[in-house]
């Protein structure tokens, strides 16, 4: 069985060496052969600067759709997979060299809760408790969504919260309420 990295890396070989050969309009077997080792080689390069690519189909998806968009407006794939690649450290898909550096140097157990899938921040202002529906920016930037239904009243400023994964979904834990509920990250 081949690892689940190799595989999209072999895919992402495949989509960017056809999506090239069709914009280059050449698609007999010598140039897909030298396409496809070029590309090969670009996406090795960005598993290498972004690993959290090849356990995310959706977050690989995303950049070979953002690359392809780059290409088709006749930029080099060098210059497509920067561009998608700072589009997607812009919107907060991907780590930027910077927040790799600093989860780097963080110590032992925090550096375990980063890899791990669990973040801690406090939410940015008041929080009024679980409403349905209810929008949560964190001071960190990010912000979340209720995803399922519960309703729980607690007033908090910038209360500290929890975001981890659980059941195969991410929960979140707010101090001072009495459960994690599950949450979808909209930013």
């Amino acid at each position: 069985m081949i690892p689940f990295h190799q595989a999209c890396l072999f895919v992402f070989a495949i989509v960017c060496s056809a999506s090239v050969a069709l914009l280059h309009g050449s698609a007999n077997c010598s140039s897909y052969t030298d396409i496809s080792i070029e590309t090969q080689r670009a996406a090795e390069g960005i598993l290498l600067r972004h690993p959290e690519l090849a356990t995310n189909d959706a977050l690989m998806e995303k950049m070979l759709s953002i690359i392809q968009h780059y290409e088709r407006l006749g930029n080099t794939r060098n210059q497509a997979i920067s561009r998608a690649e700072n589009d997607m450290i812009r919107n907060g898909l991907l780590l930027s060299e910077k927040e790799r550096q600093r989860r780097a140097a963080m110590n032992g157990k925090e550096q375990e809760r980063a890899v791990s899938g669990v973040i801690e921040s406090r939410i940015d202002g008041d929080f009024n408790g679980w409403e349905g529906e209810t929008i949560v920016r964190l001071s960190n930037g990010q912000i979340w969504e209720q995803d399922q239904y519960y309703y729980e009243y607690r007033y908090a400023y910038m209360p500290k919260v929890i975001v981890f994964i659980s059941d195969g979904r991410w929960k979140m834990l707010v101090d001072g309420t009495s459960r994690a509920v599950p949450v979808a990250r909209l930013k």
